[in-house]
């Protein structure tokens, strides 16, 4: 079914790392035919039993941008948000 929408999955790493296993559980799907370059990164902050994943997108390379007005929602990470994140 992903395939019919051109959806991939990016993640290619383990995202849960623990005793003698590691797997695959949390995944990003894009549309690579619309996309420019994208890279993923794994980062282990410590948090929890699952790791996050960092996605860089060239978005100066969207390719069939139909509409001008999109919305990119950004998450802030820095030691303030992470130790804000660990008060709460």
């Amino acid at each position: 079914m992903l395939n019919s929408y051109n959806l991939v999955s990016v993640i290619n790493f383990p995202t849960r790392i623990k005793n003698n296993s590691s797997i695959t559980i949390d995944n990003i799907f894009l549309d690579v035919s619309k996309l420019g370059t994208h890279t993923m990164h794994p980062m282990v902050n410590g948090l929890s039993d699952h790791d996050a994943q960092l996605l860089d997108l060239n978005v100066g390379n969207l390719r069939n941008n139909k509409n001008k007005n999109q919305t990119l929602t950004v998450r802030k990470i820095d030691l303030f948000t992470i130790n804000e994140f660990k008060i709460n």
